[in-house]
Parts: C-alpha cells; structure tokens; sequence
C-alpha cells in the first residue's frame, strides 16, 4: 500500500507500509506515528498525531494498494547488486591469499 499525505510542520512524505525501516524512520524510531498515518481516512485533515518530532495536523490524500514489481523492473538493481557482492567477496579473497603469503615479525618487546 502506498500512502500520500501532508504532514502540517513536516512537509510531503511518501511511505510504504511494507517498508518498516522508512515507516520508523517517519516516525522517529517509534512505530505508533505509523500505524496511526495507515488508520486515517484520505480527503480531509486529521489529527493531531504524535510522531518522534512533535505533534501534526496531518492530510492524507489517497492511499494506493502495494504491488509487488515484475522482475524486469528490479533486474538491472538485483543485477548490480550480485556483481558488488561478487567483487567484495573476489577482494576479500585476493586479500587473504596475499595476507597468507606474508609472516609479521615484531622486534622483541613489542605488541602488535
């Protein structure tokens, strides 16, 4: 479901319920704000509701189902973020083959 709105003191806001991190973060941290925006009726000004930042008159102006998205609408993301992983991994590997080819020697006395 995505949720449009006004927030009076806080400007536009965009959230997604099945987001919880953006839901949190709207609510400074606290999930009451949240779960309050998704019982407000759209159309008319509401409230006042307490978020993390203070009180708000808020304005819900529609509200739209959720979708999950085709495959070929993430692919290039889900792609990009496959090739990072796999150079991560190829770089944490080529550094551990070089770190074992290598004996650290401290002078007596010393800690490393």
């Amino acid at each position: 479901m995505l949720f449009t709105g006004l927030l009076f003191g806080l400007g536009s806001a965009v959230f997604h319920p099945e987001s919880s991190r953006i839901a949190r973060l709207a609510s400074g941290g606290r999930h009451g704000f949240a779960q309050s925006l998704f019982q407000l009726k759209p159309g008319a000004w509401q409230g006042p509701v307490e978020s993390g930042l203070g009180w708000h008159l808020v304005f819900v102006d529609s509200i739209t189902p959720g979708r999950v998205p085709a495959f070929e609408e993430i692919e290039p993301d889900v792609k990009a973020e496959w090739v990072a992983e796999q150079r991560a991994d190829a770089k944490r590997r080529a550094f551990e083959a070089m770190r074992a080819r290598y004996e650290v020697v401290l002078p007596a006395g010393r800690k490393p």
